[in-house]
């Protein structure tokens, strides 16, 4: 009797498993993008339009922080500067950052992966306040701040985690998203020292540009948000000089619907310490 039991509750939690894990790994190849930002919805509408796992526009209610506040008050602060064609970050002091970024010669640099300026200045705390984006059962969310200037274009990439939203903090942008079927044509690198899965450079994008579908967003102005359903990519193009506030959700199933680029990205941070 006890086996059967037994039996029957591993019969329930596997199928409960599989059953989550394939509604997280599902994606949606419409290339309609939902333009929320004249409505004011609540919070139940807002989960069920996540929900269709289509990109959509909106009005975040809650920006995070002023940038002009954070400028005079963590000017000091170092954030990560890098070049769009290489993945590795350099530390600068967000005033010299922001001095550099407005030259000429910034073309293709721009500033992300500011997880530690963040913590530093305690914006996290501001970032936490904000329930609305939230979905239920959130753990471990991840922020960043973004900032470029015209004439920079982000890498393209995608990110595998279950929510990801885009929220204009100053300046303006357009971001050109890319449906999951497009992916292949990409040449996505997936460098698991930093977690990060994008197009840096590649000679042979050119010729298969012309198989992708994607289409443009223009985020117009502070407050302009953009929801980026997991395994579409994209890229961002600075319209001026622009900070951008990344929120990136996650729930227990939607990690173990991607176990196996998490277990990776933990084995190379063992080999990494390894050779330290």
């Amino acid at each position: 009797m006890i086996q059967i039991l037994v039996g029957l509750v591993l019969f329930f939690l596997v199928l409960f498993s599989y059953i989550h894990i394939r509604f997280h790994l599902k994606t949606n190849n419409d290339l309609d993008v939902i333009d929320l930002t004249r409505e004011n919805i609540g919070k139940d509408r807002f989960e069920e339009v996540c929900a269709l796992i289509s990109p959509f526009k909106f009005r975040s209610a809650r920006i995070p922080f002023n940038f002009n506040d954070v400028f005079g008050k963590f000017d000091k602060y170092n954030v990560n500067l890098r070049k769009n064609k290489e993945r590795v970050c350099l530390p600068i002091k967000l005033k010299d950052a922001i001095e550099f970024l407005t030259k000429e010669e910034s073309r293709g640099y721009y500033s992300e992966r500011n997880v530690e300026f963040i913590s530093e200045t305690l914006l996290n705390k501001e970032f936490e306040k904000d329930d609305y984006l939230k979905p239920p059962m959130s753990m471990r969310p991840k922020y960043d701040v973004i900032i470029g200037n015209k004439g920079t274009i982000t890498p393209i990439q995608y990110k595998n985690d279950y929510r990801n939203y885009l929220v204009v903090c100053s300046g303006a942008c357009r971001v050109r998203l890319f449906n999951p079927n497009s992916i292949k044509y990409l040449n996505i690198d997936k460098d698991y020292d930093t977690y990060e899965f994008s197009n840096i450079t590649n000679d042979a994008f050119v010729d298969e540009m012309e198989k992708t579908q994607y289409i443009d967003v223009v985020l117009g102005g502070p407050g302009e948000s953009l929801f980026i359903p997991p395994y579409w990519s994209y890229s961002v193009a600075f319209e001026g000089l622009s900070v951008i506030a990344q929120n990136s959700y996650n729930t227990p199933m939607s990690f173990l619907s991607v176990g196996g680029d998490l277990m990776r990205y933990i084995f190379q941070q063992q080999n990494v310490k390894t050779k330290i």
